[in-house]
């Protein structure tokens, strides 16, 4: 995916899956533009490129990072919305 600057037009309610990619219903796009979880905690997520990466105590903050899956090994952050 590519850097978008545009503000967000969607949201989608993201579910830890170690397999399963984020379903986002009715778009071509592979992830999510971005990010937010209201329950603090870490969220392990996989970008397009298969990259994985992991972040700590997260809570109330968007996080413009294009993202293609949360892992559910290792997130214990609940309340996680992705940006479309």
């Amino acid at each position: 995916m590519s850097q978008n600057s545009d503000p967000a037009t969607g949201v989608v309610l993201i579910t830890p899956s170690d397999s399963a990619n984020i379903v986002i219903p009715q778009t071509a796009v592979k992830g999510v533009r971005g990010f937010y979880c209201n329950v603090a905690g870490d969220i392990t997520y996989v970008c397009d490129n298969n990259s994985i990466g992991i972040l700590t105590a997260l809570a109330g903050y968007v996080y413009p990072i294009e993202i293609v899956r949360v892992n559910s090994t290792g997130t214990t952050a609940t309340g996680i919305y992705g940006l479309l």
